[in-house]
């Protein structure tokens, strides 16, 4: 009799390893496929918004402004649009499906967009302005002594 019985608490705790392992695994989106089945993935300009699990399909949503996603994926999420950092302006803006493209300032070759206009034209022909006006008011003073 005892060995019945330990048979049946062998085979309980079998079948609850088995079902924690199960929710365990459903919880991590790290875990692209649920028992080898193909998660659907989400194209280019949609994100993430639900990852595959052992109970539902991967659920997907359109990449918010200022957002994008490049590739097809059944776990990434949209990503934010990078930004260009100092001596570089926005050679090609951020869209749904694509990062942003920076380029140096110092670049002879184009795009020459409004960007490049803004951050990198503009700040030289200001300190041009700047730099003559303080030699002519440097020159006044000294003709005033």
């Amino acid at each position: 009799m005892k060995k019945g019985y330990l048979e049946l608490r062998l085979l309980l705790l079998f079948i609850y390893v088995s079902l924690r392992l199960q929710f365990t695994m459903a919880k991590h989106p790290h875990h692209h496929h649920a028992q080898n089945r193909d998660c659907y993935k989400c194209p280019p300009g949609f994100g993430v918004e639900r990852p595959c699990s052992h109970f539902h399909d991967t659920e997907c949503g359109a990449c918010a402004p200022d957002h994008y996603s490049s590739h097809k994926s059944s776990w990434r999420p949209c990503y934010p649009c990078s930004r260009c950092g100092a001596g570089l302006y926005v050679a090609h803006r951020c869209t749904a499906k694509r990062d942003t493209v920076c380029d140096s300032c110092h670049t002879y070759r184009g795009p020459h967009n409004e960007d490049f206009y803004e951050r990198c034209v503009r700040p030289l022909l200001d300190g041009a302005t700047n730099a003559t006006r303080n030699v002519h008011s440097h020159s006044s003073q000294a003709k005033g002594r």
